[in-house]
């Protein structure tokens, strides 16, 4: 399920099934509600270093940025450059998206500035998340950790299908999941 496509957007001529269509037909009905785990490999981090699961009410992403965000779109670019704190180094990160800083070059932001704010937020996160060093393995966390989720859900009869941190059910399940993790994260 993890290979079928969602959106159209970067997949013209896909052929493949959709999977939209997959889960129509799993669940045998147009009405499928879908449950996303808030920035979890941030989330799962944060278990693994200190133990507990943190509240999804808790935002990650502003407390990295270290201010509130000034629209959603600000918050979705830096949700994407989130993946490039926790997997890259610091300096590497200024190498590697050099471009796209053009704009603050130009108005005369240095790029020892720039460096400057990453290895700020790089800092920001490794205090908020603890053993950065996990790396991918942060997968393997949350693997453990939703599969027992999956688990509990069919046990107590609930059809679900899981796609990473993304759960799809012919039943709203998000208050059910988000009750329950606190309780298998205590396990871990």
């Amino acid at each position: 399920v993890c290979s079928f496509k969602e959106h159209e957007n970067a997949n013209v001529g896909y052929k493949g099934v959709w999977r939209r269509d997959y889960l129509k037909d799993f669940f045998g009905t147009d009405q499928i509600y879908s449950y996303d785990v808030k920035s979890s490999i941030y989330r799962v981090s944060h278990l693994v270093n200190f133990g507990g699961w943190t509240d999804e009410s808790f935002d990650f992403y502003e407390n990295i940025y270290g201010q509130p965000f000034s629209s959603s779109e600000e918050r979705t670019m830096f949700k994407d450059f989130c993946q490039r704190l926790y997997f890259d180094s610091a300096n590497a990160i200024y190498a590697h998206t050099k471009p796209c800083y053009a704009d603050l070059l130009a108005k005369g932001i240095s790029e020892a500035r720039i460096k400057a704010d990453i290895g700020r937020m790089k800092a920001q996160m490794d205090f908020m998340l603890g053993n950065m060093a996990m790396n991918n393995e942060v997968f393997l966390h949350e693997s453990c950790l939703y599969l027992d989720l999956v688990k509990v859900l069919r046990d107590s009869g609930i059809k679900v299908v899981q796609v990473y941190d993304g759960f799809y059910s012919d039943q709203d399940i998000a208050s059910l999941c988000q009750s329950i993790l606190p309780d298998i994260a205590g396990r871990y």
